[in-house]
């Protein structure tokens, strides 16, 4: 997958490689964010070491971050 690649809005649920590729940043900068506390929990699911991103509220989240700086 290409950061061009256009997600389906019908998934509600992302893979972390998946959204990294759509924020054009690493899997390992997505895990660094959750782990910094910098993605509110509300974002993303964490199961056995895989982590799952709802995109629609990540964006927002991390949009509202951007705001308050």
């Amino acid at each position: 997958m290409t950061a061009e690649t256009v997600i389906d809005n019908d998934q509600q649920y992302r893979t972390i490689n998946e959204v990294a590729d759509y924020l054009r940043v690493s899997p390992a900068t997505l895990r660094k964010w959750v782990g910094k506390g910098q993605i509110p929990v509300g974002c993303y699911i964490h199961i056995e070491g895989t982590y799952r991103f709802h995109l629609e509220r990540l964006e927002k989240a991390l949009l509202n971050k951007k705001d308050d700086e």
